[in-house]
């Protein structure tokens, strides 16, 4: 392990609807779901059904997720969807409640989430998105402000 990393790596870099439902959880299953209602182009689908689609458009499709894990324990405590084109979520594991909202390349923290926190998922995301494979590792990026930790 990095000593760049702080109290967060990221592992299990897996995209959803390669795996298929049955390699699914229920709780990711509901997540999934929230996305598709959530996106103006999928609201209303059903997750069975666009797990078995062949739109080429579907963002689902190219969805990865990656599970966010605390050092200290080796648990899981959030999970990161990147959407294609520089979007995504951060979520609390197995939960539909954020803990930052990824857009247009920038990341940004729920009200929530603290700047240690959000440091330390920089610093996970420096090192683990190539070494996972995540399709982008320049997906997103983070701000110097939201990255520095120096005492106000």
């Amino acid at each position: 392990m990095s000593s760049a990393l702080g109290t967060l790596r990221l592992e299990n870099c897996r995209k959803p609807f390669d795996l298929g439902a049955a390699a699914l959880s229920e709780p990711v299953k509901a997540q999934l779901q929230a996305m598709l209602d959530r996106n103006m182009d999928t609201e209303g689908m059903q997750l069975a059904d666009a797990l078995q689609s062949d739109d080429e458009e579907l963002f689902l499709r190219y969805l990865e997720l990656v599970d966010v894990v605390e050092v200290a324990t080796g648990t899981v405590v959030a999970d990161l969807f990147l959407y294609p084109f520089g979007d995504g979520a951060v979520v609390h594991h197995g939960t539909l409640k954020m803990i930052a909202d990824i857009c247009q390349h920038s990341i940004t923290p729920h009200e929530s989430t603290t700047r240690y926190w959000l440091a330390d998922l920089g610093k996970a995301w420096k090192e683990g998105a190539a070494r996972l494979g995540v399709n982008d590792p320049g997906h997103f990026s983070f701000t110097a402000e939201q990255l520095a930790l120096d005492e106000d």
